[in-house]
């Protein structure tokens, strides 16, 4: 994407006056999940990567007067599960055209995303190539420039996420606001008035929102409630409860109640995975989570395989490494060799 590579050539221009330079702008590579997530300032993040592949995502965040702002694309198709910043209301477009599902709704290239200030749980499900841009922001300072612009308020109820669709053009004014902050303040030198001009830079940004927000809130798409969120909510909580367990289709039947017709058309959608293959993903992220050092340090590869239900140690090395392109063995060395945190 272009605006990563604009912004990698100004930080390494002004690597040479690093001091004058904007300490708030940090910039990530990774090609690592759990590093990607370490690395990620506010946001609190597990990433379930679900297509084949090598995992790498690059992240862009800075910090303007206390508004977190985060713009980051992934390589690979991820479930992402979390919260947002806590104690702001976080705003969210997608920077490419691939459209991706947020709480089983579509959430496409010209949707507007607002999560309130608690309650707003992430759950997203996105393609190889997604990109984002997010904004997060004091409740205060929302509500104060809603009120001067004569909006009513957005965001303020724990329970509301806002999924709103804007006109092209609106969509188009958003993005290209997400970029010029980003750009400038890398490019921004430091000086006596920095201060000023980073509230200016993030209230404008604020303004641009609210006005594509207010524009918007008539046409606000209700969050995903039918049948099938009613089955992957039951499913999905049954999985969680029992990491590692090898839960039959019969045994996801019963729990959602549903037929089996109905139980693959419900994951498909979410996910474009059948459910037998979606539990064996979850499963082998479960195992890849705990080779890269989140388990027991007596536990070895074969421990991790048994635990997460891969009784043949072969078979696991080879569906591991057919979804993440490398073998449990490198995962687990690459993490106790290094001496990595």
């Amino acid at each position: 994407m272009s605006f990563f590579s604009d912004l990698e050539h100004q930080i390494s221009a002004s690597a040479i006056d690093a001091p004058r330079r904007s300490l708030s702008v940090s910039v990530v590579h990774a090609e690592d999940v759990d590093d990607f997530v370490e690395r990620l300032r506010g946001y609190h993040l597990q990433l379930t990567q679900i297509d084949k592949g090598p995992f790498a995502a690059k992240i862009v965040q800075t910090e303007l007067a206390g508004a977190l702002l985060t713009a980051a694309q992934y390589s690979r198709s991820l479930v992402h599960t979390g919260e947002p910043p806590s104690g702001k209301i976080t705003f969210a477009m997608g920077k490419s055209r691939l459209p991706a599902r947020w709480h089983g709704q579509d959430f496409g290239s010209y949707d507007l995303l607002v999560s309130p200030t608690s309650g707003g749980e992430i759950d997203l499900v996105t393609q190889a190539g997604f990109g984002c841009a997010t904004a997060s922001f004091a409740p205060d300072l929302v509500k104060a420039t809603a009120d001067r612009l004569g909006f009513p308020p957005i965001g303020d109820n724990a329970t509301n996420i806002l999924l709103m669709p804007l006109e092209r053009n609106k969509a188009s004014m958003l993005r290209a606001a997400f970029e010029a902050v980003f750009s400038d303040a890398v490019a921004r030198p430091r000086s006596d008035r920095t201060a000023t001009w980073s509230v200016a830079k993030h209230e404008d940004l604020l303004r641009v929102l609210l006005t594509c927000a207010g524009s918007a809130t008539s046409k606000t798409k209700p969050v995903s409630n039918g049948e099938r969120a009613r089955i992957l909510k039951a499913v999905l909580e049954a999985v969680n409860d029992l990491p590692g367990e090898i839960l039959s289709i019969g045994d996801l039947c019963r729990i959602a109640r549903a037929s089996e017709r109905t139980l693959n058309y419900a994951f498909l959608e979410r996910f474009g995975l059948s459910p037998a293959l979606y539990m064996k993903v979850q499963r082998l992220n479960g195992a890849r989570r705990d080779l890269r050092g989140h388990q027991e340090p007596s536990m070895n590869v074969a421990d991790v395989a048994n635990k997460w239900g891969f009784w043949h140690l072969g078979q696991f090395a080879r569906d591991y490494r057919n979804l993440f392109c490398e073998l449990p063995s490198a995962t687990y060395k690459r993490k106790h060799n290094t001496g990595a945190p």
